[in-house]
């Protein structure tokens, strides 16, 4: 049923579009392994197995690459820099297919030889494997290459702090405290440092130590420094078969053959994540896709959802915004209840935290208004999918009503409901506590302090949400002051004379910029504006805002729009919500527009996200953010929580079934 992804012929040998390109795979315990298609790094977070030391956070470079030769011939695709001079090893050229369904693999042909890598991983299993399938019984050689860093930096003088065992035949490499014990059915060995050698040119052949490693993505895309090394520690041989296995594990394992098991295992996990009720393939590679995301937290032992690959840990905003299409919408009911109480425990003065930094003793942030509101969204969506009313009376109510309680009375930057016009405010001009958050060196470029339009519209859907859990428990909603003063005020504040509202108000000032926010008065479950109202923003959002991969942060006639994210931090930053495509503000965007017009064709709104999702980044995902000008270029994580989460959702809600 599922579509496979696949780039072959010269569309796999043109080194440059396949730096944009980009495999991934995870193992549900905040670890994954990921690169470009062509055997290529083209990113510093790319590598055969990034372990998260402390699901999901903590990750290290616990194994760098596996580099092959064959029949005299060296696989290997790398790009450095030496002596002043860039050198590109070309070993793509005997790659003629890339695959992944659901493993990524790599199909080479050395002189009529058919030669096969598949890398696996499986679902809770603290391992990477590789496997190989040859048409000859030749001896295959394999380079395994180490670069232990955490993965958000270089390691530009390789420092290598590691320590290797041998025991009953089998290594180990001790890393960060833990051992990693290798298996496999060939013959592995150390390698010695004098096994390096130069040729006749001065290059460097059998080399241990590769340095000036360089990285295109850091280098165009993030204006970033890009110089890393590995070194070569093993060589195993392989010889007198045609499928050999290959197993780096934190796990004490039987033996190499135990990567069969976790493969026919993983294979089975997946295809039980398909809805067999529903022919539509795009939607069902969604369910399978909305897995990668979902992960242990081990702090708690709890679940949660990684933000983002390669770099993001879970955030409280980007979790309850995903959390109904990749866990409810994939019947995952168990998994929704623990994320919720996952995040329920960290609750602190009517608070969610904002993100968990990377580190295991640090103290979670607490500096987003939003987060906390789309939780009542979550348990609402919960609630819709499950009618679970008892897990929502037992386990969440109190902090429900704790939260609303902070609320009303105050918490942390200001938040607070004014008490004149029942609408919920927060923040000052240094803070950026929205979903559009960026500050750079205690600047924030789009503050909206005060009262923001979609903030306003989730505290009035928090309201709501909660007075109909008090209905369906008997309980007395102590609130309803507070939501007729909202329902007399919040059209009257936010809708200016142009027709459309504006994005937020400040005691001094009233920001009137067209962006995406308004679009969730009339997206979520209750809605307080008139009905001509509701036409006139939807129609300005999709005039103004509408692309063919999702919602721009601002409108190009904007004097503060940025067309293209690029650059270095700074410039990247600047441009991030200010007119940057988010891919995510579909999903809403689609229920805003069939609340008003009613029934559309979700396809054609989703098109080119489907063809995204094939061919262009993260391969069988969608990009966090894409430019905001042609031609759309995904951006950012190339692997994103509320992208699938969100087109996961509407193609359920919508009920789209056809192929």
């Amino acid at each position: 049923m599922r579509e496979k992804i696949e780039i072959s012929g010269e569309n796999l040998r043109n080194f440059q579009s396949n730096i944009y390109k980009e495999y991934l795979l995870t193992n549900g315990m905040g670890s994954f392994s990921s690169g470009n298609p062509n055997g290529n790094y083209s990113r510093q977070y790319h590598g055969l197995f990034v372990r998260s030391y402390n699901s999901p956070i903590n990750r290290y470079m616990a194994l760098y690459k596996l580099e092959e030769t064959f029949r005299g011939r060296n696989l290997g695709v790398y790009k450095k820099i030496e002596g002043g001079k860039e050198i590109l090893k070309r070993g793509d050229n005997y790659l003629y297919r890339f695959t992944q369904a659901p493993f990524p693999k790599l199909e080479y042909n050395i002189e009529n030889i058919a030669l096969e890598k598949e890398i696996i991983m499986g679902n809770m299993r603290d391992a990477v494997g590789v496997k190989y399938y040859v048409d000859s019984i030749e001896e295959i050689v394999v380079d395994l290459f180490m670069n232990f860093r955490d993965s958000h930096n270089l390691n530009e003088e390789l420092v290598l702090d590691y320590e290797i065992e041998s025991e009953d035949g089998i290594y180990s490499i001790s890393l960060n405290g833990e051992k990693m014990y290798l298996y496999t059915d060939g013959n592995i060995e150390l390698v010695k440092s004098e096994e390096e050698t130069e040729n006749f040119f001065g290059e460097k052949e059998n080399e241990v130590t590769r340095k000036g490693i360089v990285y295109d993505l850091a280098i165009e895309d993030r204006g970033e420094k890009s110089l890393d090394s590995c070194k070569r520690v093993f060589k195993i041989k392989f010889k007198g078969k045609n499928e050999y296995n290959f197993i780096a594990s934190y796990e004490k394992l039987n033996s190499y053959r135990d990567l069969d098991l976790i493969r026919y295992n993983e294979i089975k996990r997946l295809e039980e994540l398909l809805d067999k009720e529903n022919s539509n393939v795009f939607y069902n590679n969604l369910r399978v896709s909305a897995d990668k995301f979902i992960t242990l937290k081990k702090m708690n032992e709890g679940r949660t959802i990684v933000a983002g690959y390669p770099w993001f840990n879970d955030w409280g905003r980007d979790t309850m915004i995903a959390f109904t299409g990749l866990v409810l919408c994939t019947e995952r009911y168990d998994e929704a209840k623990l994320i919720l109480k996952t995040f329920k425990e960290y609750c602190d003065k009517g608070m969610l935290p904002n993100n968990f930094p990377d580190s295991e003793d640090a103290t979670p942030a607490y500096n987003t208004i939003d987060g906390t509101l789309w939780y009542f969204y979550g348990v609402h969506k919960y609630l819709e999918y499950t009618k679970d009313y008892k897990f929502v009376q037992e386990e969440l109510f109190e902090t429900l009503e704790d939260i609303l309680e902070w609320h009303i009375k105050g918490t942390r930057y200001n938040i607070q409901v004014d008490k004149k016009d029942g609408l919920l405010s927060g923040g000052d001009e240094k803070t950026q506590l929205t979903w559009m958050d960026v500050k750079y060196k205690g600047y924030a470029v789009t503050p909206r302090w005060g009262k923001a339009v979609e903030i306003n519209a989730l505290w009035y859907n928090a309201l709501k949400i909660f007075q109909d859990i008090c209905i369906k428990f008997r309980k007395d909603f102590k609130y309803t002051e507070y939501l007729e003063l909202f329902e007399k005020n919040f059209e009257k504040t936010f809708l200016n004379e142009e027709g459309y509202l504006n994005d937020y108000v400040t005691p001094n000032d009233i920001n009137k910029q067209i962006r995406p926010n308004q679009i969730f008065a009339v997206s979520l479950p209750y809605r307080i504006l008139s009905k001509t109202t509701e036409k006139k923003v939807v129609d300005i959002v999709k005039e103004k805002l509408l692309t063919p991969y999702g919602l721009k942060s601002l409108e190009n006639e904007d004097k503060d729009f940025i067309g293209e994210y690029r650059g270095n931090l700074y410039k990247r930053d600047i441009a991030y919500h200010q007119g940057t495509v988010w891919s995510w503000l579909i999903g809403h965007f689609i229920d805003a527009y069939t609340n008003v017009y009613g029934e559309i064709n979700i396809d054609k709104y989703l098109k080119y996200l489907k063809d995204h999702y094939y061919l262009d980044a993260g391969l069988g995902s969608i990009s966090e953010i894409f430019d905001g000008e042609e031609p759309y270029r995904g951006k950012g994580c190339y692997a994103q929580a509320w992208s699938i989460g969100e087109v996961l959702r509407v193609y359920k809600e919508k009920n789209i079934k056809n192929k």
